[in-house]
């Protein structure tokens, strides 16, 4: 099927015309003609007219004088025709090709938006998985807060690691405990400038009638931090305490039941000036067995039990005469030592 000159559309042969000059077809309608209408006998597109030459053709045939004057008057009437026919189907021409960069101009435009809107929706699929992989990390978090968080979920392996801290812990305060099987400490006796304290044991040992020689002492020191009222000569003030460590554990023994024995032996006789207080003996303890010691006695205030005591470097409980005797490990026995009731009473 043959296609327009001018719009290039397909065109049939109801409301079409061709040029006698370059034999194209045209629709009536893109050349300007009306369609059923009358054409002229030598009609010729606008671009064969455009190609005429307008004036200065020597070949043109002149005009015979005898021709009519009415003639004449038809014939430039039918240029006028064709000259009206020209301007129009020049103007149509123009017009289709204008249309015609619109058209390609849209097409573009539309192939840019398809592009876009194809670029567009993998962004959003790129947002999507970004943001489905941030869910994911976050639940993770919270999981991995949860299993920190509640004791309960802790991996075993952690638990583990946790009770073999602890027992070494235990082993290394009970080891630290058994250097510390000779020695005694002596508390609430007045400290006096430049008096040794290896003979103020001895003085101590001699009040309490214990046999111990100047040899017996490995060696003695008052330790802790001293009095700020305390001065040269003030014997009233309260002195440091005095640690010191004897020959054989079997002497400290004797020490702490002599002391026991004679519970409440005041400073008179010792060469210390009136006011005369009480001083006390005691098995020196680590420093965690002492923290344990003191959170016993005052839990046992609390809870009016009667009896708190230490011995060999490990410390018991007991309610009161005839009950049962607790020992007291760690501070996680506290609860369970203070928070059952009583089994009974002590058997051998």
């Amino acid at each position: 099927m043959p296609k327009c000159s001018a719009c290039g559309r397909f065109l049939s042969s109801a409301g079409a015309t061709n040029c006698t000059g370059c034999q194209g077809l045209y629709h009536m309608v893109c050349v300007g003609l009306v369609e059923n209408g009358k054409l002229p006998k030598l009609w010729k597109c606008p671009e064969c007219l455009a190609k005429r030459p307008k004036k200065g053709n020597v070949d043109t045939p002149v005009k015979a004088a005898e021709t009519s004057c009415s003639d004449g008057d038809e014939a430039s009437t039918e240029l006028e025709m064709q000259s009206d026919v020209h301007v129009e189907m020049s103007q149509s021409v123009e017009l289709g090709r204008e249309l015609r960069l619109i058209r390609e101009q849209l097409q573009h435009i539309r192939n840019e938006i398809k592009d876009f809107r194809s670029e567009l929706n993998e962004v959003r699929s790129s947002i999507a998985a970004c943001n489905l992989r941030v869910d994911t990390v976050n639940d993770r978090l919270l999981d991995i807060e949860k299993e920190i968080l509640a004791p309960s979920k802790k991996s075993k392996e952690i638990e583990k690691l946790e009770s073999t801290v602890a027992k070494l812990k235990v082993d290394i305060n009970d080891r630290d405990q058994d250097l510390l099987r000779a020695d005694i400490e002596i508390t609430n006796l007045p400290e006096t400038r430049g008096k040794n304290p290896c003979h103020t044991v001895a003085a101590v040992a001699a009040k309490l009638g214990v046999a111990l020689s100047q040899n017996d002492i490995v060696f003695a020191e008052r330790v802790g931090k001293k009095d700020e009222n305390s001065s040269e000569g003030r014997e009233g003030v309260r002195g440091r305490r005095i640690v010191a460590r004897l020959s054989r554990p079997s002497l400290r023994d004797d020490f702490l039941r002599c002391a026991r024995t004679r519970r409440g032996t005041i400073t008179e006789g010792m060469e210390y000036s009136p006011p005369h207080r009480r001083f006390y003996i005691n098995e020196r303890l680590t420093r965690t067995n002492k923290h344990l010691f003191y959170l016993v006695r005052e839990t046992a205030k609390q809870k009016q039990w009667k009896f708190t005591w230490t011995k060999l470097g490990k410390i018991f409980a007991r309610h009161g005469e005839g009950k049962v005797v607790h020992q007291i490990k760690s501070e996680s026995d506290l609860e369970r030592v203070f928070g059952i009731p009583d089994v009974g009473p002590v058997t051998n």
